[in-house]
């Protein structure tokens, strides 16, 4: 991204060492034009600046295109998002298991509290039926009255709503059942406001909802601090590997941490980077030697070549062969003064620097 490609490094790429050969770069100017025919007919920007005289880069709307892919598929962002694919579903049914929980446990003690209830005016029944009394009760919450339904075994609990003195609907919990007093029947209905229920519910929903949301948030949070701890050590690795220089790779050592994988991962590193430096090293010493090789043999064919172009009984045909071969010989003697200067670069034979535009 940003870097520049020359047309030689593009030719080189294409053709290896054969580029040289070729006298111009018209094929490169063919496939340039064709790619970027490609890019605007599929619909996407022309990402391609031509460099005068230079060469080709990447503008910065790819680079920004690029960037903006990287860090939506980073590692850590897509752990964190698996994290909340399988978070809210999991807090989402435990919430919804102690809501019903909670609520079955207070239904539990409300028809508790209606039968010990019942149980009480059943016995104050007995006592007014000794007595020879006939009982009848009617209020908003509790009626009792004789009847001659039949006798029921268990009490019927149920959920319903009524209204109170203002007329305001209340929700209510109601037991009913027919009991036997004394050989009469009595129809007893008992009624228990539920706006405090409703309103408890209400408030420890609210609270279990803010639990839910701070447990939720934190355990986010940690697992993205924890995450990011652990992958430091990963990225202290790839900003060593991000600002390596050739030269300098011997130098590189990537250190051992406290997490296997990783630990294989730098082992892998040190043993590349040890690698690359000792081909380094092969490569520079072989194109020494090559330039050094090829500095006379090359003179020497092109001092052949002019005493030859010399002679006065050459035919028009050798006259062209033997340009052909200076042309190409000269070319080979241009490329040797490149790998020289490679090396007077690379071994610093020059003493001075200076900054040029």
């Amino acid at each position: 991204r940003r870097r520049l490609l020359t047309k030689g490094a593009i030719a080189e790429h294409i053709w290896g060492d054969e580029y040289v050969h070729a006298g111009n770069f018209d094929f490169i100017y063919a496939h340039i034009k064709n790619l970027r025919k490609k890019l605007t007919d599929s619909g996407s920007e022309d990402y391609i600046k031509t460099e005068h005289r230079s060469g080709y880069r990447f503008t910065d709307s790819y680079c920004a295109h690029c960037f903006q892919l990287n860090v939506t598929m980073k590692l850590l962002t897509k752990t964190t998002l698996y994290f909340l694919i399988a978070m809210v579903p999991l807090l989402a049914a435990g919430g919804f298991y102690l809501f019903n929980q909670f609520n079955k446990e207070i239904n539990y003690h409300n028809d508790k509290e209606l039968i010990t209830e019942e149980i009480a005016w059943i016995q104050y029944l007995e006592t007014e039926a000794d007595n020879g009394t006939t009982f009848i009760l009617k209020t908003p919450e509790l009626s009792i009255f004789p009847t001659d339904a039949s006798i029921e075994d268990n009490p019927t609990i149920i959920n319903l709503n009524g209204a109170d003195t203002k007329g305001d609907k209340i929700p209510y919990r109601q037991l009913s059942q027919v009991v036997s007093v004394s050989g009469a029947g009595y129809q007893i209905t008992i009624r228990q406001s539920q706006e405090q229920r409703a309103a408890l519910v209400t408030d420890v929903t609210r609270i279990m909802l803010f639990v839910f949301i701070g447990l939720f948030v934190a355990t986010l949070i940690f697992n993205w601090a924890i995450s990011k701890q652990l992958w430091t050590q990963f990225r202290h690795s790839l900003n060593k590997i991000r600002s390596v220089e050739l030269q300098k790779i011997e130098a590189i050592h990537f250190e051992k941490t406290n997490i296997r994988e990783f630990n294989e991962l730098n082992a892998s590193l040190n043993y590349m980077t040890g690698k690359i430096y000792k081909d380094y090293l092969n490569m520079k010493e072989f194109t020494e030697n090559a330039a050094h090789e090829m500095q006379t043999p090359v003179a020497v064919v092109l001092s052949k070549l002019e005493l030859l172009l010399q002679e006065t009984n050459l035919k028009e045909e050798q006259v062209q062969s033997v340009l052909q071969s200076g042309n190409a010989g000269r070319q080979l003697s241009r490329l040797n003064e490149s790998l020289l200067l490679l090396a007077k670069i690379e071994n610093n034979q020059f003493e001075t620097k200076e900054e040029i535009n």
